[in-house]
């Protein structure tokens, strides 16, 4: 607060905004939105509801959560301003020599001003901000590849999704993709991406995930059967004949899980701007690599418009610049179109997502997971076919089988790949199974 002053800021809205929080400091009371509202509530001519919507959407918006990198940028912007002025007086005032020395004096002693208060700031800079670590050269990070290649190690350019086909394929997640997960309804998608994030968290790897559809507590319990190896069921459900070595189990996952680096938001119905806001916090506050967003649907945008087209359009290209900007790779899950969804027998493809136009151009990675059996139980009961359709890093495209247990939630990788017609190369795979396919 000491950084900036009320006049940097040139909207009226957030220079009240700022003497409310500046009088909660004050007063020493803790800064949170109801009473930053109701005290601009009492200053403001507007009504309560609009005050509340104008604080709120200052409480949510990405520089909320980087105030200090907010706070540079106001006072930049305010030096900037005040140049600007000193550069329009000069422009036109007419000199003479009565008040030449008078002006150009006058003008001097403000550009020293904004000059003693640029290095003043620089000075005052934390030193955990200046002292961050620079970024490797591509010879260097090549370099420390290569010598962990030679000593027999197994290295990957991203976060490895722990099954071996797949990361073979695509190197594992890389920070700043866009990963697409995509299927029909009930094709188990949601739970193919927990054991995604059991494995990363396994792996020590900080995981932000927004659900948008599911409760904590089910997540919770999914998580601990994945870890377990027991039933969902018999964990949300527990009976009274559970045997001690079922109870230990449960625990010791509950205490993994709660060990673990995973930031969980359930609010419903986000927009991309709060979703980027919630991010950067995530980010800052927990380190986070990996963001699971369930799902794109479910999902509102930012900007007022009833065709569903430019809804997703407008939702996966905000995704695609926050997985830029803040460098977290961001897993996020999409539903099929329903016409598409009536055929149960053919594995999907990309084209075939909802609103896919702008999806297909966006995403670095796609899979699109099929389950025979969820339309007809006796159909390979069990088989799953992930379908590699789109892979922007390697281009390296293909179907990888795995298997899946209905009770506990687990998706292995199958041993034998070669063994179905349909889990061979996608250029191998008959017009019937696999229709309209594309080249990347």
């Amino acid at each position: 607060m000491d950084r900036i002053a009320v006049q940097d800021f040139e909207n009226e809205d957030f220079r009240l905004i700022f003497l409310c929080i500046k009088v909660l400091l004050e007063q020493k009371k803790e800064i949170t939105l109801a009473r930053v509202a109701s005290l601009y509530t009492e200053r403001s001519a507007r009504n309560g509801q609009d005050c509340l919507k104008i604080v709120t959407d200052c409480f949510d918006s990405a520089y909320a959560f980087d105030y200090e990198h907010h706070a540079e940028l106001i006072q930049n912007h305010a030096k900037l301003c005040r140049l600007q002025e000193i550069g329009f007086k000069l422009a036109n005032i007419k000199l003479d020599s009565d008040n030449a020395e008078k002006v150009i004096s006058e003008l001097k002693e403000k550009l020293a001003l904004i000059s003693f208060e640029t290095k003043q700031t620089v000075c005052d800079t934390p030193t955990s901000m200046n002292n961050s670590q620079e970024g490797k050269t591509f010879e260097d990070i090549f370099k420390q590849r290569l010598e962990a290649a030679q000593r027999g190690e197994v290295t990957l350019p991203g976060i490895p999704y722990k099954i071996p086909r797949i990361d073979e394929m695509t190197g594992g997640v890389r920070p700043g993709s866009l990963v697409l997960i995509g299927g029909r309804t009930s094709s188990g998608k949601t739970q193919f991406v927990l054991n995604l994030v059991k494995n990363w968290l396994d792996m020590k790897v900080s995981v932000g995930m927004f659900s948008m559809e599911m409760p904590l507590f089910q997540i919770d319990a999914r998580l601990v059967a994945i870890k377990s190896g027991l039933e969902v069921d018999r964990i949300e459900r527990p009976e009274k004949t559970m045997e001690s070595r079922e109870v230990m189990a449960i625990y010791q996952s509950a205490q993994w899980y709660r060990d673990s680096k995973l930031c969980y938001d359930e609010t419903a119905a986000l927009t991309p701007s709060q979703l980027r806001a919630r991010m950067y916090y995530m980010q800052k506050v927990h380190g986070i690599k990996i963001c699971v967003v369930d799902f794109l649907t479910l999902m509102r945008s930012d900007k007022k418009t009833s065709n569903p087209h430019e809804k997703f359009t407008d939702i996966i290209h905000e995704l695609q610049s926050i997985a830029k900007e803040t460098g977290v790779a961001i897993v996020v899950l999409a539903q099929l179109n329903r016409e598409n969804a009536k055929d149960g027998n053919r594995c999907p493809s990309l084209h075939q997502i909802r609103e896919s136009g702008a999806i297909e151009e966006s995403v670095d990675i796609a899979m699109l997971i099929h389950r025979p059996d969820a339309q007809d139980h006796l159909n390979n009961p069990g088989e799953v076919l992930v379908n590699l359709d789109k892979n922007r890093h390697t281009g390296k495209r293909s179907i990888v089988r795995m298997c899946f247990e209905a009770a506990t939630g687990r998706y292995y990788e199958s041993k034998n790949q070669k063994q179905s017609a349909q889990v061979r190369a996608i250029d191998e795979i008959p017009d019937d199974v696999f229709p309209n396919r594309k080249s990347y």
